[in-house]
């Protein structure tokens, strides 16, 4: 039978610690009585709260990541949206079949059409860029 013999030294008195290799789970230090299968289980029981916090850690890592790539696209949408907004609605409106359109008789009036739509675009794009708003930053 081995015998462990560790020494532990405090500010107020030096102790030793005997615990024999058998199937005992205990040792005596400085008169108490020390259960190592507590401390094992004790030892694994805060290993495992450890581990759920990394998992935590990385799981809200993973979320934000996620969250910022949604971010980034939804804005790519909403940029989108406001540019093509203005000459949807233009080309909307010249595409009801009523009389009395504007530029219905005249030659070039799907041009000047055309050019007004891509011109509501570039006025959208230059308000999106006066107020200020940018892209997300990485």
């Amino acid at each position: 039978m081995n015998s462990m013999r560790l020494r532990i030294t405090s500010s107020t008195s030096a102790c030793a610690v005997t615990a024999a290799a058998s199937d005992r789970s205990g040792a005596t230090l400085c008169g108490c009585t020390v259960n190592f299968s507590a401390f094992a289980r004790s030892s694994i029981a805060l290993s495992k709260m450890g581990q759920h916090r990394i998992s935590r850690l990385l799981q809200e890592e993973l979320s934000a990541r996620v969250a910022e790539q949604s971010n980034r696209q939804l804005y790519t949408l909403s940029v989108l949206t406001a540019l093509f907004l203005p000459p949807t609605l233009i080309t909307g409106f010249f595409g009801i079949n009523t009389k009395g359109l504007p530029f219905a008789d005249n030659q070039h009036g799907s041009l000047i059409v055309m050019i007004l739509a891509l011109g509501s675009a570039v006025l959208a794009y230059g308000i999106i860029r006066a107020l200020g708003v940018r892209a997300p930053r990485e």
